[in-house]
């Protein structure tokens, strides 16, 4: 699938991918550097999503929580026309990430797609083309 291309100030870039949660698009930096993915409070309240509470402890740079919600997403994602089975995204707070887009006068992302689906799907994440594939 092609990304979308965010050029951040100092050379720096973020390649966005656009995935369907639930039959709705959501747009997910693709983070190399996330342990989990983890999608925005925001986007769960603009779609009259419910979350519950996660056992989970979320640590990084967007979070430090042991009282993370995730949203179940029994039908997995769509990651272009890729399906991936999860069975449930952490739901955090991205505020950082998203006052620095708005400050870029970009479109806030709505999530982070990070390695608990890069890696264990075996996503191919080419910088050059900026594309992202799973294997088959």
């Amino acid at each position: 699938m092609k990304l979308e291309r965010i050029n951040i100030p100092g050379g720096g870039i973020h390649l966005i991918a656009t995935i369907k949660i639930a039959g709705k698009s959501a747009r997910f930096i693709v983070d190399t550097g996330a342990s989990e993915s983890a999608l925005c409070p925001a986007w769960v309240l603009r779609h009259g999503l419910s979350t519950v509470k996660s056992s989970r402890f979320v640590v990084g740079a967007t979070s430090n929580s042991s009282n993370a919600h995730q949203l179940l997403t029994p039908g997995g994602i769509l990651v272009g026309v890729h399906s991936i089975p999860t069975q449930g995204l952490l739901v955090v707070a991205l505020g950082g990430v998203q006052s620095m887009y708005k400050s870029l006068g970009a479109t806030p992302p709505d999530g982070l797609l990070g390695n608990d689906v890069l890696a264990k799907f075996g996503a191919v994440l080419d910088m050059k083309k900026e594309t992202l594939k799973f294997k088959a």
